[in-house]
């Protein structure tokens, strides 16, 4: 499936490490996956609880190099 709407801020500069970020926020309700049934299942609270978080937010401030051109966001 996926997460058809979500919004991002990403400021990085491979130069300052240290002052770059990245937010992103993902509509949960957008959901989409190829079968209903599992769509429905999904939004339950055993799952993504949807109702109660319609967001799911990811923050780092935080970026380690991790070879040539590849950098992990740690949130």
């Amino acid at each position: 499936g996926e997460f058809k709407k979500f919004n991002d801020e990403i400021h990085f500069d491979l130069n300052q490490l240290k002052e770059s970020s990245v937010k992103i926020v993902v509509d949960m309700n957008s959901l989409a996956t190829s079968y209903e049934d599992l769509t429905s299942t999904l939004k339950l609270t055993d799952w993504f609880n949807m109702k109660m978080f319609p967001e799911a937010i990811f923050e780092a401030h935080e970026f380690v190099k991790k070879d040539n051109n590849e950098y992990e966001a740690k949130g």
